[in-house]
């Protein structure tokens, strides 16, 4: 009888200790487990990650200018032929610049406006292209004066201007204004014209020249002044 006990005591301490040898490897398996999945719920895979992150090439990278097709913000670099439905000019070679605004369609290619940005190889700002139908003037001379105002050349102490009349450069008849205030020293480059007999703005073109960060005679400015030419009915 002693002995039957002993042996059953035997087998059972065999199976505590068995059993106890086995729960630590269950629950190290049971913690891995939850560890790998609660890592895998937490981080998004590849293909999430790819798509939430935001992308530094999409969100500073401009659009290349497309000549046959202007937007707005575009950029590019000359030499390059520009064609709206009311003008054209050209970009000459090694010139950087931006398409600024750009509403010149088809569907109304009297009225609209473009403004383009040009600069140096320092990247500094040196000459703005204005061309527009949103202002109704009647001639040059109103365009000219209106272009004067906007330089706001007078609210200078030492603000002053000079003009020239009628220079042809290229196609057009441009009035030039050269005006100096005590922090710049610029040139405005006008022209106008009627584009037909249902034009009841006219257009009025006008570069204006930085001379701070470009020569009074670069002969860059005189190309893109005889490359200008305004479109009008025959």
């Amino acid at each position: 009888m002693k002995r039957a006990i002993a042996i059953a005591l035997t087998l059972l301490l065999a199976f505590s200790l068995f059993a106890c040898g086995k729960a630590p490897a269950n629950d190290q398996t049971t913690a891995e487990s939850g560890t790998s999945a609660a890592a895998e719920s937490t981080e998004p895979s590849s293909a999430e990650a790819s798509s939430e992150a935001p992308s530094s090439e999409a969100t500073t990278a401009s659009a290349a200018f497309d000549p046959e097709n202007p937007q707005k913000g575009a950029k590019g670099e000359g030499p390059v032929a520009v064609k709206t439905p009311t003008m054209t000019f050209s970009v000459p070679k090694g010139v950087s610049f931006s398409l600024d605004t750009y509403s010149m369609t088809e569907e109304k290619p009297l009225f609209g406006s473009l403004g383009m940005t040009f600069k140096n190889a320092e990247k500094k700002n040196w000459g703005t292209l204005r061309a527009t139908s949103i202002d109704k003037f009647n001639n040059l001379e109103e365009a000219t004066k209106k272009a004067l105002r906007d330089t706001h050349y007078d609210t200078y102490d030492n603000g002053k201007y000079t003009e020239e009349k009628n220079v042809k450069i290229g196609s057009c008849t441009y009035n030039v204004l050269h005006v100096t205030t005590d922090f710049s020293e610029k040139d405005y480059y006008i022209t106008f014209a009627k584009r037909g007999e249902k034009d009841i703005y006219g257009l009025l073109v006008q570069l204006e020249v930085n001379k701070k960060y470009i020569a009074a005679d670069d002969p860059t400015i005189t190309e893109i002044l005889k490359s200008v030419s305004i479109i009008t009915e025959k």
